[in-house]
This record gives C-alpha cells, structure tokens and sequence, in this order.
C-alpha cells in the first residue's frame, strides 16, 4: 500500500468515525456533534424530516405579516392556532445547503443547548430563522421562519 493510499484510508477513517457516537466514548461524547448533524441535515431529506418537531413552530410573512391578525385556519402545509403559525409534516419542504458567500450570508449563535442559524439573501429581503435545540443528545429543528423584510 503506498503512502497516499494509506493517508487517505486513514483521514476517511477518522472522519467517518468522529461523527458517530460510539460506546466506547464518553458520556460528553454521545451528544451529536452539530456540525456533522448539520451537514446530513441539509443533505438528507428522510434525516432532515425526522429531526423536525412537527407541528413546527414559525412564521412566514406570505401568510402573517407583521402584528397582522390572521384566524385560525389550517391547510396541508402549516395551521395557525391563537396567531401562532406551525408547519406541518405532510406539507414540509426539503431545506437544501444555502450557498454560502454566493448567494447567502449565514449567521450562527450558539447558547448552550440551541443553535441559531440566520440564512440571509444577498439580492432580497429574504431572511431565514432557524433554531435547533439538543433533544436526548440528538439535534432538532424547533423553530422556522421564512420572512421577507
């Protein structure tokens, strides 16, 4: 085996290995790492829709815009109950990787157990919200918002 076979069998060794929880590893180390999470998240529809707390707390301004009062309704895609909008499963979109640097810039502040992702348009007035909270050691997507300004 020659060097650069085996330099490239071991990175992709330990990078397979650094994303999944292992027995052997502490109890620090079974919570999913949020990057790892995060890159199967926007790659992966079936994961990305079973890491969704469904109903999904949000906003869309197409629907509630502003302090606008809107009654209570509910479609395939989201139901308002009390001015509160939440998305439901069988009218969930796949969110695809936004192109960062290109077309977007994505914010991330991090608080303990959340993980707040701003993706805002470059061109537009479009600016996406998203809050992932740590749930039994695996990340969850618990808010989204799709907003125009």
């Amino acid at each position: 085996m020659t060097k650069t076979t085996f330099l490239i069998l071991f990175l992709f060794t330990v990078l397979h290995v650094s994303c999944k929880p292992s027995s052997e590893k502490s109890n620090i180390d079974l919570i999913e790492d949020f990057d790892c999470f995060r890159n199967k998240f926007y790659s992966d529809s079936i994961f990305q829709l079973s890491r969704v707390l469904f109903p999904l707390p949000g906003a869309d301004s197409d629907v509630i815009y502003g302090d606008a009062k809107v009654e209570d309704q509910e479609n395939e895609v989201f139901l308002i109950e009390n001015n509160q909008l939440f998305w439901k499963r069988n009218g969930w979109r796949f969110i695809e990787t936004p192109l960062e640097n290109i077309e977007f810039v994505i914010t991330r502040e991090y608080e303990g157990s959340i993980v707040r992702e701003k993706i805002r348009s470059k061109e537009t007035d479009l600016v996406i919200t998203l809050r992932f909270s740590l749930i039994k050691d695996q990340w969850m997507l618990t808010y989204y918002s799709h907003e125009w300004y």
